[in-house]
């Protein structure tokens, strides 16, 4: 077969995708209604009739400009939600930091697990310190950092809502 997928399982997922986009736009109608923004139940309501639609658009084969006009109705409603619910409520008070330790290896194989400890120990009581109404603290590391290391961050970036990964 020389296409990745037949038409007749192309349109089953355009329809799959409709369905699902017109039943998050019926839930986002309650919730914008729940929260008084008029303008964004109305815009729903838009949205509710354009996914109706797009059943015929399926229907006809039409997925190249199915996939546009999806793409073009979901960034229309993410802008319009930022702006009648306010940059404020959704978009301000959030905020991401990220550390890299260039060559952290070298200083594993170089001085040690336990030296690396320590440095990641000090490297999470500087943020611990310095951000200290952070609410999520974060690691990620290779395999190769120890339980020891891990249990330091965890203590260093406190016991409430942290996350860690290692990949």
């Amino acid at each position: 077969m020389d296409q990745f997928l037949t038409m007749k399982s192309a349109k089953l997922m355009a329809y799959v995708i409709n369905v699902s986009f017109l039943l998050i736009h019926v839930a986002m109608i309650a919730v914008f209604g729940y929260y008084g923004v008029t303008p964004m139940v109305y815009f729903n309501v838009f949205s509710l009739l354009f996914y109706a639609c797009g059943f015929y658009v399926v229907y006809r084969e039409w997925l190249r400009v199915y996939c546009e006009l999806v793409y073009l109705e979901v960034v229309c409603h993410m802008v319009l939600a930022a702006y009648f619910t306010g940059w404020e409520n959704g978009l301000s008070g959030y905020w991401a930091a990220m550390a890299d330790l260039d060559d952290f290896k070298v200083v594993n194989d170089t001085y040690g697990h336990t030296s690396g400890d320590t440095v990641l120990r000090e490297l999470a009581a500087v943020f611990r310190e310095n951000l200290a109404d952070i609410e999520v603290c974060a690691g990620v590391a290779r395999s190769s950092c120890s339980s020891a290391a891990w249990k330091a961050i965890r203590k260093c970036c406190g016991q409430g809502s942290t996350e860690f990964a290692r990949r």
